[in-house]
């Protein structure tokens, strides 16, 4: 499933998640991390080879330092973090808002569109 598929489906469920309940959220998040997490390990595999087989914060981290510019990765690392805290959601804690959960999904949205440092599409696309 392409990281592009993983969205849509988000997508999907965020837009009718009417008979869920509060479970939508964390399955929407899971699914957008899901799609960020894959787009980022292709990018980072295409900028360093082999690196996209380390951990989520080395993937990161490599964004960062041989990516796409600072802004969008460290926004990227922000949605990532925000988005993982969303998946491990704890029984004392709010659910994030539907519009918290749009942002972060405009944010992976917009990751994915964008093009690699190269200037060219990443390959999945």
């Amino acid at each position: 499933m392409q990281a592009s598929e993983r969205l849509s489906a988000a997508w999907g469920i965020y837009e009718d998640h009417g008979e869920l309940g509060p479970a939508w959220v964390r399955a929407v998040c899971l699914l957008t991390r899901q799609a960020l997490e894959q787009e980022l390990r292709e990018r980072v595999e295409v900028l360093v080879p082999g690196a996209g087989k380390g951990t989520v914060t080395l993937q990161l981290i490599t964004l960062r330092v041989r990516g796409d510019g600072l802004g969008d990765a460290w926004s990227i690392a922000w949605t990532w973090n925000a988005l993982s805290q969303a998946c491990h959601h704890k029984g004392y804690e709010l659910h994030p808002s539907a519009e918290q959960v749009r942002g972060w999904m405009n944010s992976v949205e917009a990751f994915l569109r964008a093009p690699t440092s190269s200037g060219t599409p990443c390959p999945s696309r």
